[in-house]
């Protein structure tokens, strides 16, 4: 079972929806991929950038992605990088200079601290 969103992209059933994102419960960017009516949506230049849609347009993104078990979630931003990128100026903006730097997912998770 399969949907699409706006931009035609087929996405799986995992992240079919926003409360499927594993940033969901925090994230605080007003445009979500995920939201199948996110071109309705409005952004102001302060707000922030969906983490996954920046992580998407990295060296290696897709790997990085599949890594962690969320393939199907980047085939969703990398589906969306463009159009979002045409209808947002400040989309556009902050992927190009998500590029320029290292991937966060990539880094290696914090140690826990003993006591």
């Amino acid at each position: 079972m399969n949907c699409r969103d706006f931009a035609g992209a087929t996405l799986a059933p995992k992240f079919a929806k926003m409360q499927d994102c594993p940033k969901w419960e925090s994230c605080s960017a007003p445009i979500c991929p995920l939201d199948a009516g996110w071109n309705k949506r409005v952004m102001h230049s302060d707000d922030p950038v969906c983490f996954y849609l920046a992580e998407a347009v990295k060296e290696g993104g897709a790997g990085i992605f599949e890594e962690r078990g969320l393939g199907e979630l980047y085939l969703a931003m990398h589906s969306l990088i463009q159009p979002m990128s045409d209808k947002w100026g400040r989309i556009r903006r902050t992927l190009e200079r998500a590029k320029l730097s290292g991937s966060r997912m990539a880094r290696p998770a914090p140690q826990a601290r003993k006591p």
